[in-house]
């Protein structure tokens, strides 16, 4: 928790992007904006509770609904689970597609302009098809970028003690993390949910990722969103620009988002709503 921060009021331009999980009970998505330098701001993490295999259930329109009102530019969901439902959500949307993550350090982050391209006059012909992401790849850009230090320093007067200036050095793919309860000790936890780990086979040694435990959504859905960042820098319809504040939640929703980020997957599929938040 050493690592939440409160943003300062002059942020700088930006590209807001997210990257959404689907689960049976829910969809959880994280939105970062991100600097043209790969310095990011982690802005928020949201659980939907509902049920995302019936295609009309309120969680589609309510996910909807919830990304409109952060202002994101582009963003991607993960297709793994549930891929028809999540195709039929993303058709049409110019500012969503869907992802697949394929295992294998042979695979890259993303795939080259050039098969991403073939692929973008395929998808007008024939509906959607998901981008897809080398996983192993996509957790070590996390890892990396989670190990990096802030530069960020204070000035601070020598009589009273008080901040009296905030001094910000460029740091490249550091990310910041809102001061907000969402960002809390589950959050990170599941952030660093797996660990690389030396193997051998044949005499040669090779690494390979092990889960340190059962829950890794937030690793995931910050994956998503730093490949969509790479997806959405070569959009021509997408700039970056100064980006409106995210609201705080208000402490009802706070509690139950709480309560569900601790929940596991045995918890059965509800049709129970998270209380909207006050606007």
């Amino acid at each position: 928790l050493s690592r939440l921060e409160t943003f300062p009021d002059d942020m700088p331009p930006v590209m807001r992007l997210f990257g959404a999980d689907v689960q049976k009970n829910r969809i959880e998505f994280t939105v970062i904006d991100f600097e043209e330098s790969t310095e990011s701001w982690a802005q928020e993490h949201i659980i939907i509770e509902g049920d995302p295999s019936e295609e009309d259930d309120p969680i589609w329109s309510e996910l909807e609904e919830e990304l409109k009102a952060r202002h994101v530019d582009f963003g991607l969901i993960d297709s793994s689970y549930l891929a028809k439902q999540v195709y039929t959500f993303c058709e049409g949307k110019k500012w969503i597609r869907p992802c697949q993550g394929k295992e294998g350090w042979s695979r890259p982050f993303i795939e080259d302009e050039k098969t991403r391209r073939k692929k973008l006059r395929s998808r007008s012909r024939y509906g959607v098809k998901p981008e897809i992401l080398g996983v192993d790849t996509a957790k070590l850009v996390v890892h990396k970028r989670l190990e990096k230090s802030n530069t960020t320093t204070f000035d601070i007067d020598e009589k009273t003690g008080e901040v009296i200036g905030v001094i910000r050095e460029p740091n490249p793919g550091f990310i910041h993390f809102r001061n907000d309860p969402c960002f809390d000790t589950e959050y990170f936890a599941q952030l660093t949910a797996e660990a690389l780990v030396p193997k051998k086979r044949k005499g040669r040694e090779y690494f390979e990722w092990f889960a340190t435990r059962a829950r890794n959504e937030t690793q995931d859905c910050m994956g998503y969103a730093a490949a969509a960042y790479e997806i959405a820098k070569n959009m021509k319809n997408i700039q970056y620009t100064q980006k409106p504040p995210i609201n705080e939640l208000g402490e009802a929703d706070r509690e139950d988002k709480q309560k569900l980020l601790k929940q596991t997957d045995q918890t059965p599929p509800t049709k129970t709503r998270r209380r909207r938040r006050t606007r």
